[in-house]
């Protein structure tokens, strides 16, 4: 344990930095906008964005006979889905926009899809930090802690420690 917090404490001495961020909303109001602002605010330096928003409402279309567990049509419950919904974020930076979709699923956000908008704006803007998502890879997760560090000592410190970590493309 006291050689994991070095190195972890050395990763983020060198500008790596953690979040723990919650990645559901049972009202069905996802954030993406706030989620990237999340990540953006982990950067080794600042990086001050015009705007960030998100476009879009949660779209619910009844799901067929067929795709209901047998509870919910014994039960005579209508089940909804939200599969269809798609949301736009939009990040303001100097004037140029960056825009990228999210389709969120029920209650969980599109992490994934935030995640990699978030590394693919880092690598236009030249810079060299990316995010990672610590964890497994299991879907539907409540939440997650990400950390945006400088690629080669963090993985490298990943490997020795063996901490799953979810890499950007």
């Amino acid at each position: 344990p006291g050689a994991m917090q070095y190195e972890i404490r050395s990763i983020l001495r060198e500008g790596g930095r953690g979040c723990y961020k919650g990645l559901s909303d049972n009202g069905y109001e996802h954030h993406h906008d706030e989620l990237f602002s999340a990540f953006v605010s982990l950067a080794h330096q600042p990086i001050a964005l015009d705007t960030v928003t998100q476009l879009g409402d949660m779209e619910f279309t009844a799901a067929s006979a067929d795709e209901l567990p047998q509870e919910a049509i014994d039960l005579g419950l209508p089940v909804f889905s939200t599969e269809e919904t798609r949301m736009q974020v939009v990040v303001s930076f100097h004037g140029q926009e960056f825009k990228f979709y999210a389709h969120p699923n029920g209650t969980y956000m599109d992490a994934w899809a935030v995640f990699h908008a978030f590394n693919q704006f880092m690598t236009r803007l030249g810079r060299p930090e990316r995010l990672f998502w610590l964890g497994s890879q299991e879907e539907g997760e409540d939440d997650g802690f990400f950390v945006c560090a400088l690629p080669e000592k963090f993985l490298s410190v990943c490997e020795k420690l063996r901490l799953p970590v979810r890499r950007p493309r």
